[in-house]
């Protein structure tokens, strides 16, 4: 016998997911499965306890009590959802189980047998009565649904049986297990308490039944979500996942990859990131309208092949156009040589049609990162060259030449550029993110050591680009039009006041703090 009843509902709809909550409660009122007087005989069998005999007189044999293993008995359970004090038994026998009009729930009774381990606690019960719960829920994909419930247990004269001897129906409290959320669970109950009422039952009244009560208040929450399932056969059209990675920078597309056989396997997947870097670089080497794209794929396996042999890297925005693409175009191409490689790299770009710009070339020219008065006197010497490209308004190349005895590599140098979203650099094999956190998610940090000219121009760029500096409390579209601030601004925060301990000196690769992120792209 089960009653219940819902009490109250509440719906909260959004735009894609609907979540609907439920609060009620039910009881669940069953006969145990033997009369109180054949039910002490039997505990007493199973648990070997010295239970006084009973004078009733049953006419029929009963059947045994069902010996089974905790699986059997709560298949699915979690370790975890039972009691620690049983969690090892290997044996329990089955009082009864019971399920409520509405087949939301499951409960059952059992009593656990001894434990085979030598070594058990002071408080060690060898026989353990225990209630047990299930919720039989439904939902399916797109829906999921989360349970609380509070469920109260207690053993009870039988309604005919009470009535027959005029009393008024009595219940005895044997547990509680309160805000209850994973499922199938168990839970420890008064054996002490149980066994005396059904002797009770017995001696006194010679009831032939006795209940268990369950009495259950619970809270359901079914989130129901859109079904997605649909998706699955367009992601396997190669073409659309292509598009779709056209707006994802290059750890999103890794991560992604990561998630299933079917994307590790498609191997236009694979090659976004190499094929990002051979398409930036042929559209800086496009120096002829008749150039055939052979002649421009063996320019830019030649360039990279030059950046390998002299440690040379690319770095500044066409590093970042091919981890975080966007819809704009990188202006120019920046190298960064050693001194050594300086003739081989102009040599290199002289031949392929770029022409050098004398007005805007600068001459071994020292850095004081924070000026010549500064307390960080690690002084950075460059040469700078200006290419530009034959064909008017196309990409131009801006040739860094740093001076050994200065800087410890050119990779190095990418730490002198005016922020965070642009220390990134091609080896020539493979792409750098120095700070990952940060521009992965479209923010940066000011560099208070920075030789770069109009710094303010640069930042407002780079803002409508999509990227923002996280300690410009302004609102992004006055970073996006009017990005201009002076060092005078007492607000202006730099990333050396995020690092004290690099606060007076200029970033180098040991200082930075990382993590970094890098991937090997081989662009042939």
């Amino acid at each position: 016998m089960t009653r219940g009843h819902s009490t109250f509902s509440f719906e909260r709809e959004g735009t894609s997911i609907k979540t609907v909550t439920t609060n009620g409660n039910t009881m669940v009122d069953g006969f145990l499965e033997h009369s109180p007087s054949w039910l002490l005989l039997l505990i007493a069998e199973f648990t070997g306890r010295s239970i006084p005999p009973s004078d009733m007189h049953e006419p029929n044999e009963p059947k045994p009590l069902s010996i089974c293993s905790l699986e059997e008995l709560c298949p699915g359970i979690d370790k975890e959802n039972v009691p620690e004090l049983v969690r090892d038994r290997k044996q329990f026998t089955k009082l009864g189980q019971w399920i409520d009009d509405s087949g939301k729930f499951i409960v059952g009774l059992a009593i656990s047998g001894v434990s085979e381990n030598p070594w058990q606690p002071p408080q060690y019960n060898a026989h353990t009565l225990v209630a047990y719960v299930f919720v039989n829920d439904p939902a399916k994909y797109p829906s999921y649904s989360q349970w609380s419930i509070d469920i109260e247990v207690f053993i009870a004269e039988p309604e005919a049986g009470a009535k027959e001897h005029h009393l008024t129906r009595e219940k005895t409290h044997l547990g509680v297990q309160r805000n209850q959320k994973v499922f199938p669970m168990m839970f420890r109950l008064d054996i002490e308490t149980f066994l005396k009422k059904l002797q009770r039952y017995d001696s006194v009244w010679q009831f032939r039944e006795a209940n268990m009560i369950y009495t259950i208040n619970w809270q359901h929450t079914e989130v129901r979500k859109p079904d997605v399932s649909g998706v699955k056969s367009v992601l396997a059209v190669t073409e659309l996942m292509l598009l779709v990675c056209d707006h994802l920078n290059l750890p999103s597309i890794e991560a992604l990859r990561q998630t299933c056989k079917h994307f590790r396997s498609m191997q236009p997947l694979a090659d976004i990131g190499r094929t990002r870097m051979q398409n930036a670089l042929l559209y800086v080497f496009n120096t002829g309208d008749q150039l055939e794209r052979e002649e421009r794929e063996r320019i830019v396996k030649t360039f990279n092949a030059l950046l390998l042999a002299g440690g040379s890297i690319v770095g500044g925005s066409t590093a970042l156009h091919v981890l975080c693409p966007g819809n704009w175009l990188p202006a120019d191409l920046d190298i960064v040589v050693r001194e050594a490689q300086q003739a081989a790299m102009e040599d290199f770009l002289t031949e392929i049609g770029f022409v050098l710009n004398q007005e805007r070339t600068r001459d071994s020219e020292t850095f004081y990162p924070g000026g010549q008065d500064s307390d960080c006197r690690e002084a950075i010497k460059f040469t700078y060259r200006r290419f530009e490209n034959p064909i008017a308004g196309r990409a131009g190349v801006d040739l860094c030449i740093v001076h050994p005895w200065t800087i410890s590599a050119p990779a190095e140098f990418v730490l002198t550029y005016h922020s965070t979203v642009v220390m990134n650099f091609w080896t020539g094999r493979s792409i750098h993110c120095l700070w990952p956190a940060l521009t992965l998610k479209g923010k940066l940090l000011r560099n208070k050591f920075t030789p770069t000219p109009k710094v303010e121009a640069a930042l407002r760029k780079y803002a409508q680009r999509g990227f923002y500096d996280i300690h410009d409390k302004r609102p992004k579209a006055l970073q996006h039009w009017f990005g201009v601030r002076y060092p005078s601004d007492k607000s202006i925060r730099y990333l050396q006041d995020d690092y004290p301990n690099i606060a007076d000196e200029r970033l180098t690769i040991k200082t930075i703090p990382g993590p970094t992120w890098r991937k090997e792209l081989v662009v042939v």
